[in-house]
């Protein structure tokens, strides 16, 4: 029997969390609003894949690219969160008279 690596578990994370993203897309909820526990244990595993991606990047050196091209997605989906949790928390809510659409 094969063992799990890290890289294994590091791309395997990245699909996870692809998925994830691509199913809130297609039920148009976004990950930002937090509104399942989806969202949140999506959100979590990007930045725990994160830290699998660097222990992986030092561990196996042929699959180099591999793994940085893999790092896209968690690093993708923070960033997504990060300015989607800003424009809708922060604008949003400090901007009483104009209101948000939900």
């Amino acid at each position: 029997m094969k063992k799990i690596t890290n890289t294994h578990l590091a791309i395997l994370t990245t699909v996870c969390i692809l998925i994830s993203v691509i199913y809130s897309l297609i039920v148009n909820e976004p990950i930002y609003k937090l509104t399942l526990f989806f969202h949140a244990a999506t959100v979590m595993m990007s930045i725990i894949t994160l830290a699998i991606h660097f222990i992986a990047l030092k561990e196996n050196k042929e699959n180099k690219k591999l793994l940085l091209f893999s790092l896209v997605v968690p690093i993708a989906t923070i960033i997504y969160f990060t300015i989607g949790f800003y424009m809708y928390f922060v604008l949003c809510y400090n901007n009483a008279t104009n209101g948000c659409a939900n």
